[in-house]
């Protein structure tokens, strides 16, 4: 599930809300010991920060509950009134040992920073006779059988599909001659062909369903390049193809590390082609981008962001900068930078303009990409794609 089907009706839900980044990983030395200490460290946070005994209770019990996840990993916890309303597992490395934080709101901003691997893929590794395919899902439950060491591409793709071809023992060319020997040649071509064409087949029919963004293709050279020929457009569209020789142990685990490289060059080229507009932006009206958050918060209390870019509040902003924040409202817009702009919706708090801004865009349905602090120009704390230019409409 997604961001917003995990928190999006929890986002405009009265807390106080008690919101924690745990770091669960294994893959260091005396790891039980390690991660109790990080735990603890959490937990004295939250008491000096205010939260309640109820919600540090319920955040040490969550922590201590047992996953068999690979590493790195973590957990993300929101939790009211001594009960863990959210309660996911995110894959890969967090900042230092995570982070808990009492407040008005949630941050939702490690989901969705998660959102952004959160698309369909197929791995299909090409043999003469046939392919096996691997289906990357963005909503695969965490399995709780794969060991803690796996890789992180186990927990998130389906048990592998095979597509069999004809083979009947012909699996390579002769390379003898004679007429005989020409006519095997041929026959044999032929069947790589028709089996190739098999498994583009079963490819174009996941393509059609799922509409991945990525087709990654592997294996054996003739066949990747006969089964390229005969994939639909739609398919390779999004197709990456390398003439990598695969097979079960180290050679396999390889494989996967291509893949999710490959799942992290197109999950940053949205990200990269955002920031190409924020950075070569107009001024003044006519402009179709938003930057800080006076301008970004204007765009969400209109519902005029499209796409929000967001950036990771660093741990000054989350605690003590006055600077770089807003205020988080319990009704539309959500959000405001000033008391007098709240258009009579009550104010929760004021809390990081990142979280704020986060939080307003999900809740009108812009689309958010989390960024690292200084992507954005003037290290600013938030853009916006905006849905219609700044100024006068056309209507007008």
């Amino acid at each position: 599930m997604t961001a917003r089907d995990i928190v999006g009706g929890l986002l405009a839900e009265r807390g106080p809300w008690t919101t924690v980044l745990a770091d669960i990983s294994r893959d260091l030395p005396d790891p039980k010991r390690t991660v109790d200490l990080r735990h603890r460290s959490l937990l004295d946070s939250l008491e000096l920060q205010g939260a309640p005994q109820a919600d540090r209770d319920a955040v040490e019990a969550a922590l201590a509950a047992g996953h068999d996840t690979p590493s790195p990993s973590a957990r993300f916890l929101a939790v009211r009134a001594g009960r863990v309303e959210v309660d996911e597992v995110i894959l890969g490395a967090i900042p230092r040992d995570g982070w808990a934080w009492h407040a008005p709101v949630i941050d939702p901003l490690p989901l969705l920073a998660r959102d952004a691997f959160g698309f369909h893929a197929l791995l299909v590794e090409a043999s003469r006779d046939g392919a096996t395919i691997w289906h990357r899902r963005p909503d695969l439950e965490h399995d709780g059988d794969t060991p803690a060491d796996g890789a992180e591409t186990a927990q998130r793709i389906d048990e592998a599909e095979q597509v069999e071809g004809d083979s009947h023992g012909i699996v390579h060319k002769v390379p003898s001659g004679g007429w005989a020997q020409l006519r095997y040649q041929h026959y044999v071509e032929d069947t790589w062909k028709h089996n190739e064409a098999k498994v583009a087949e079963r490819v174009g029919e996941l393509v059609e369903r799922y509409r991945p963004r990525l087709v990654f293709v592997a294996g054996d050279v003739r066949a990747v390049e006969l089964l390229t020929a005969e994939l639909p457009e739609a398919a390779r569209s999004v197709l990456v193809s390398e003439q990598l020789e695969a097979t079960a142990g180290d050679e396999q685990a390889d494989l996967f590390r291509r893949f999710e490289e490959a799942v992290a060059r197109v999950a940053a080229e949205e990200e990269q082609a955002a920031l190409q507009r924020i950075f070569t932006r107009a001024e003044g009206e006519g402009r179709s981008e938003a930057l800080g958050i006076g301008e970004v918060v204007d765009a969400l209390e209109q519902s005029q962001a499209d796409t929000v870019l967001v950036c990771v509040p660093r741990e000054a902003e989350r605690t003590h900068d006055e600077e770089r924040r807003a205020i988080a409202l319990d009704a539309q817009p959500w959000i405001a930078s000033a008391p007098e702009q709240d258009f009579g919706a009550g104010e929760l708090g004021i809390v990081p303009a990142s979280v704020a801004i986060a939080r307003a865009a999900v809740l009108t349905d812009a689309h958010v990409i989390v960024v690292s602090p200084g992507e954005l120009p003037d290290d600013a704390p938030a853009a916006a794609l905006l849905r219609w230019p700044v100024g006068p409409t056309p209507s007008e």
